[in-house]
């Protein structure tokens, strides 16, 4: 691997290399193209900058070059990371805990837990780059109740029966991938290890141990339960032992999953896993003699099987089916719960038809018709017939003798829809609305939509466009009024800016009476004051504001206001003759 560190030619400025490798720091200068650091890997070339050969993890770091000439300094640096594939930590413990509701594993090994327990199940990852983490299943797709975690753990809540099986997480990255799987088998909430006869239960706060004998021990377990065989040695025993099974060493024996515990007297066996039926045996010396003891698993094999035909589901007739129901069966054939055989495949158990015989003749019905009425009361209608579906499954039609024994059900009965809806007017209310012109107002009325019974009705059930009007205009003495004006009153000043008043009063023209003004809003109503005696109160005409060349010019001097605050400006004739 090289790293350049180029610079102009006509500085040609000396360069200086430094990596930072974790704890280590690596300093180069180039000396005639020799190394002043004993760094074997590590080459500086001048022309061609720094070369690192066959790099390693402790070449990783942070590298900087450094040129400097007379003018300065500058310098870069460059990031080293050798990939990695991805590796999973797993681990090969195996976890059975049938009393927390809570526990958290590291894939690799196999777990057992109750009904409704939580889990979460990590994957421990490393690799560069970093890799991504995906979850999947053996049997099929992920549950609803499992969730990615950001740190790349999978969460099962509330376990249920169909999360059992094989989950594998596998690690990815450019440069390759890894998977690593652990095994779920679930329990049921109310199933004890005590009930298996060979699963390790609690006593005391201990787990026991199937213990092997030198004349042999005989025992059944079923796959799940916790398999532990113990070699009868005393507690202190240090010698090594040895473990076999079927006669080989357990390192010849192909896909059965162990492990040891204390100190090798104890072998575990994963009785999901692999054939695991067979003779287990252990040897050690003892006393200066050897000691050989063994134990025969036999593997309780659970399976379904389709049980007896239920209940036809129709006595007559060509439509009656039966099925079969399924059982889960131990090797005796009794029956066991259905949770012990849900990691077996389920047998398909199809449907047949059933019943082969003529049905009795009966009465049958047609549907009743709409009622004849829209609405209020009416009848309606229905065909019946004498009728017997023969065992074929055809249909015969009989003359009504043929179903005597029994009364034939009515083909006509009253009805009734909904209750007839109408629009419903009050009488037209004064005429005393709002005036809208001379002698003209309006009047309203109550419009409802009842029912025949004169009960209420929304106004859905009846027909919005037949809706009839609830306001009209009409002729009212109340409106045949106009606006009355007084003369102007005197200025309030002799010069200056005064302003003058007048009564304006809205007067009824046939009483010659003022009412109230809200009776002549339909008209405008006229002006009720004015400025007045806009004049200068000196005999001198002189502009009286500094914007009279903008009045000027915007023709404003036949305003009053404006004409006497300029008024040498706006007696200025500056139109051309």
């Amino acid at each position: 691997m090289a790293l350049r560190c180029g610079s102009p030619p006509p500085l040609d400025p000396a360069r200086l290399w430094r990596g930072l490798r974790g704890s280590a720091r690596l300093s180069l200068w180039p000396s005639g193209g020799s190394l002043t650091a004993p760094q074997l890997r590590v080459l500086w070339q001048d022309a061609e900058g720094l070369h690192i050969y066959k790099p390693g993890l402790e070449d990783g770091g942070l590298y900087r070059c450094t040129a400097t000439n007379e003018l300065g300094s500058d310098s870069e640096s460059s990031l080293l990371q050798l990939a990695e594939y991805p590796k999973i930590s797993l681990s090969w413990r195996n976890v059975s805990d049938l009393g927390s509701a809570a526990l958290s594993a590291v894939v690799g090994g196999w777990i057992r837990l109750r009904l409704g327990a939580n889990l979460t199940l990590d994957c421990p990852v490393t690799g560069v780059p970093q890799p991504t983490v995906s979850w999947h299943k053996k049997e099929g797709a992920l549950s609803r109740n499992a969730r990615l975690l950001p740190s790349g753990s999978l969460q099962l809540h509330n376990i249920t029966l169909q999360d059992y099986g094989t989950y594998t997480c596998v690690a990815a990255n450019p440069i390759g991938k890894s998977a690593a799987s652990s095994h779920l088998h679930v329990s049921g909430a109310t199933q004890a290890l005590s009930e298996h006869p060979t699963v390790v239960s609690k006593e005391g706060g201990r787990k026991r141990v199937l213990m092997a004998s030198r004349i042999g021990t005989r025992a059944v377990v079923r796959p799940g339960d916790i398999l532990r065989i113990g070699c009868p040695v005393v507690p202190n025993h240090r010698k090594a032992i040895k473990w076999y099974f079927q006669n080989q060493t357990l390192e010849e024996t192909q896909g059965l999953r162990h492990r040891t515990l204390v100190g090798g007297r104890v072998l575990e066996v994963n009785t999901l896993h692999g054939k695991l039926d067979g003779r287990y045996s252990c040897q050690t010396q003892t006393d200066g003699q050897l000691l050989s003891a063994w134990v025969h698993i036999s593997l309780e094999e659970f399976a379904w099987q389709l049980g007896n035909w239920t209940v036809c589901s129709a006595s007559c007739g060509s439509r009656g089916t039966q099925t079969r129901k399924l059982r889960c069966v131990s090797p005796d054939g009794g029956d066991v719960p259905p949770s012990t055989c849900h990691h077996l495949p389920r047998p398909v158990s199809s449907p047949r038809a059933c019943s082969n015989r003529d049905c009795p003749a009966s009465w049958v019905s047609t549907a009743w018709s709409t009622c004849s009425s829209s609405c209020g009361r009416g009848f309606r209608q229905r065909q019946v017939s004498c009728q017997q579906v023969e065992a074929a499954g055809t249909v015969r039609f009989l003359p009504p003798s043929g179903c005597a024994d029994t009364a034939p059900p009515t083909d006509r009965e009253d009805c009734t829809t909904d209750t007839c809806a109408t629009w419903v007017t009050s009488s037209w209310g004064q005429c005393t609305g709002r005036c809208l012109g001379p002698g003209l107002a309006t009047q309203s009325r109550t419009v409802m939509c009842k029912h025949l019974n004169s009960s209420i009705s929304p106004g859905t059930s009846c027909d919005p466009k037949d809706r009839p009007q609830s306001s009209q205009n009409c002729s009212s003495d109340a409106c045949d009024v106009h606006w009355r004006v007084w003369p102007w009153r005197r200025c309030t000043v002799a010069c200056g800016s005064g302003f003058q008043s007048r009564r304006v009063e809205c007067v009824q023209r046939r009483t010659n009476k003022t009412v109230a003004d809200q009776h002549c809003t339909w008209q405008r109503r006229p002006v009720s004051w004015q400025h007045c005696n806009i004049t200068s109160c000196s005999s001198e005409c002189k502009d009286t504001t500094q914007y009279c060349a903008v009045v000027k010019r915007l023709q404003l001097c036949l305003v009053d206001l404006y004409r006497q605050r300029c008024c040498e400006s706006c007696s200025v004739d500056t139109h051309p003759i």
